[in-house]
C-alpha cells in the first residue's frame, strides 16, 4: 500500500506539505515523482564511469519502478 511501514509515509505527507500547495508537497503525494528521486539515491549506488552511464542507471531505475507500479495497479 502507499503507506508504507507504521505509516511512515503518510506521517511524512501530513507533515511536508498537507494542503499540496508547494512542489515538495505535489512531490511527495506523487508515485512518480517519489520513484524519480528515490532512484536518483539508488543509481549513485551504481559504479559508472561517465555521467551518460549515470544518467541512464538513474532513468532506467526510475522508469523500472515505475513499469512495476503500473503493473501492480491492474
Amino acid at each position: 500500500t502507499e503507506e508504507g511501514a507504521f505509516g511512515l509515509f503518510v506521517w511524512v505527507r501530513e507533515h511536508i506539505d498537507p494542503e499540496q500547495t508547494t512542489w515538495l508537497g505535489r512531490g511527495v503525494n506523487c508515485p512518480a515523482c517519489q520513484s524519480f528521486w528515490i532512484a536518483l539515491a539508488c543509481a549513485c549506488l551504481f559504479p559508472f564511469v561517465s555521467w551518460q552511464m549515470f544518467v541512464l542507471n538513474w532513468l532506467g531505475i526510475a522508469g523500472g519502478a515505475l513499469l512495476l507500479l503500473k503493473w501492480s495497479e491492474r
